[in-house]
């Protein structure tokens, strides 16, 4: 897990740029760093080390100093930051060359079959160096170029110079676990970077507000689900996809080429063969993300996921290490998950539990931070929880975590794909079956009639009536009163940011694409790194992801019971409290306490976010937020959506 930088400029520019560029990410790699550059006019290319390189580093590659270079000039230019994960040697450094430095690597990630990989390429004639993923990686395009990409089983940004050539070769995971931004240089270049934060580093750069991501993060609460980002001209790679640049051709445009489909044959077995071969899927990613050089963690909400993954890990390791979990808690019982940690940690064993209570004020303390790590706006003070976790984590030596992201959009965890599973009983027909799952819901969670039919109907209902039927129930509309929509340029208003419903499976894949499952792992890439600590994801590795979604969606939800088939194949790991949980929390805080707690502090917040939006928010905005501080209003997260979106605008000091 590391950081990246990268620069290609038909012009050329100087290196001073790339080391500025890569120096707000030292968090992302505080154990080396490493330059290359190549000049075309004269053919020149060099490789060097920077101030945080070991000696270690700077001996075995003979390095010159970064800083004694700076005023040289480069077509092409790589820079790293490394989080050292496998073979923690001077032997990985990046960039990375090889076949007398045609081929330079840099790269941020972990490929958890490397080892597979290597040994194919090994009966292929390859020599190794190191027991890097790295230098897999490497050999493997030299071998395959682009096509090595579905060999692959991580996460994963790669940028990979062929200096022959003169072709820069860009390269994203398939789900978009790892980040890949990049912003146009004025000579048609390019810079490509791991965080956006990086850009403000390069000459010319202007923070501009992208006014229509604006829009649908601020009304529909969404980020992430397209290729562009809250700042006007920064866009990031989309996942699956990679993309050539070379000197010889004179457009110099970024073709993005999708190397990943979601082309899954549906499953024919029963329930029970599926439980047995999702077990072995789920097991083998579990094991697969337990290799490291370094000691690795499992973050533990109490959750039916984490549980899994902990449970799991825990069978894995038969006792031979402990095994460190970490818990964020709370001292409101409405939002504390304790008692299933405990539960966990009883049905465990060689565990070294640490729970925390989350603190209001070093929420307000923390949130500058935060905001700025993050680099675009988010949702709620959930991300806060997270990145309190993550805290934990690095003062416990643990530099790599396991955790839980993913499960929910692909075993229909949320509540809100109750609506599609009776929309799409009714709409087939299966009347009976409805009956049953209208019943099953008003047992298990209390949610009767008056929840069960509108999710129907709403499916039915012309827009126009749905748009009034959200404004009585203050839902977000296509029509916004408190935001000035002449000033962000938004003639109308597409709900192309909201969720499509009446299909499990297609809503499945709008979660995992779309509206859920990106903006969490761009706050999870953010909140482990600023810590230097790397996080995995096993229900987002692709076998378990085509798996499920080979599935019928039955075997997933039915009868109001989420996540069947994972909850049936743990049944053996689990403890029966967790296994049989039907509650869903996930990261939570007790945010409208805290508001209620200390209304003052929130109410200066309100004013303020309106001078920080420069006019966007207007005094309906104000008015609205008020009244929820006041209590007479119902509590929605716009609030937490205008207070970090004007914080995000005044940090990064960005205009409108």
């Amino acid at each position: 897990m590391c950081g990246i930088s990268a620069i290609f400029s038909p012009k050329g520019i100087e290196l001073r740029h790339l080391v500025d560029l890569n120096t707000p990410i030292l968090h992302r790699g505080p154990d080396d760093e490493g330059y290359y550059f190549s000049n075309w006019e004269n053919n020149s290319a060099k490789h060097l080390f920077g101030k945080t390189s070991p000696i270690e580093t700077q001996q075995m590659f003979q390095l010159e100093d970064v800083e004694s270079n700076v005023s040289e000039t480069g077509n092409v230019l790589l820079a790293h930051r490394r989080l050292a994960i496998r073979d923690v040697s001077a032997r990985g450094h990046q960039p990375m060359a090889c076949n007398k430095q045609r081929f330079n690597i840099i790269y941020n990630g972990e490929v958890y079959n490397s080892d597979e990989i290597k040994a194919e390429l090994i009966e292929l004639g390859y020599h190794f160096e190191s027991t890097t993923d790295t230098e897999v990686i490497l050999y493997a395009f030299v071998e395959w170029k682009e096509k090595m990409l579905s060999k692959l089983n991580g996460m994963f940004s790669i940028v990979i110079y062929d200096a022959q050539e003169q072709s820069l070769f860009i390269a994203r995971d398939r789900f978009g676990i790892k980040p890949m931004y990049y912003w146009q240089l004025e000579d048609g270049g390019y810079a490509f970077v791991s965080e956006i934060k990086q850009l403000q580093m390069l000459p010319n750069w202007e923070a501009r507000l992208n006014h229509e991501r604006a829009f649908d993060f601020l009304n529909w609460g969404q980020t992430d689900h397209t290729c562009e980002t809250m700042f006007a001209g920064v866009l990031h790679l989309a996942p699956g996809h990679y993309a050539y640049l070379s000197a010889k051709n004179s457009h110099k445009t970024l073709k993005a080429i999708r190397w990943y489909n979601w082309d899954t044959p549906e499953f024919s077995g029963t329930f029970e063969e599926a439980v047995e071969k999702f077990e072995a899927l789920f097991v083998s990613s579990v094991d697969y993300r337990l290799r490291a050089d370094v000691p690795i963690g499992t973050c533990l909400s109490g959750g039916l996921d984490s549980s899994s993954i902990v449970c799991v890990v825990n069978d894995l390791l038969q006792q031979k290490q402990v095994q460190k979990t970490f818990s964020s808690c709370s001292e409101y019982k409405r939002f504390d998950e304790r008692e299933f940690v405990h539960e966990v940690l009883k049905k465990t064993k060689n565990i070294e539990p640490h729970l925390f209570n989350l603190e209001h004020k070093k929420f307000s303390n923390t949130l500058p931070k935060i905001i700025y790590h993050q680099d675009e706006p988010f949702l709620s003070p959930s991300v806060f929880a997270e990145w309190s976790v993550f805290e934990m984590v690095s003062k416990n030596g643990v530099k790599v975590t396991l955790d839980g992201h993913g499960a929910d959009e692909q075993l229909c965890g949320y509540h809100t794909f109750y609506g599609p599973l009776l929309y799409s009983l009714f709409a087939t027909g299966q009347w009976l079956q409805l009956v049953k799952e209208i019943k099953a819901l008003k047992k298990l969670h209390g949610y009767g009639l008056g929840y069960s039919l509108p999710k129907i109907v709403r499916c039915i209902l012309p827009d126009s009536v749905n748009q009034l039927l959200f404004k009585i129930t203050n839902r977000p509309t296509k029509k916004v009163d408190w935001i000035d929509l002449e000033l962000l340029k938004i003639d109308s208003q597409s709900e192309a940011a909201v969720c499509d419903v009446g299909d499990l499976k297609k809503l499945s894949f709008q979660q995992m694409t779309q509206h859920s499952l990106p903006k969490q792992l761009r706050w999870c890439d953010r909140d482990s790194m600023a810590f230097s600590v790397e996080s995995r994801v096993p229900f987002v590795d692709y076998r378990v992801v085509e798996f499920l979604y080979s599935l019928p969606s039955t075997y997933k939800l039915e009868k109001g019971i989420t996540k069947r088939i994972l909850r049936e194949s743990m049944k053996n790991y689990l403890p029966t409290k967790v296994k049989d949980r039907i509650d869903k929390m996930g990261f939570v805080t007790p945010a409208e306490i805290w508001v209620q707690d200390d209304p003052e502090h929130y109410l200066q917040l309100i004013e303020s976010a309106l001078e920080k939006s420069k006019g966007i928010l207007n005094q309906e905005a104000k008015s609205r937020l008020t009244r929820m501080v006041k209590g007479e209003q119902k509590f929605d997260h716009s609030f937490w959506r205008i207070i970090f979106f004007a914080e995000w605008m005044d940090t990064f000091k960005v205009e409108v």
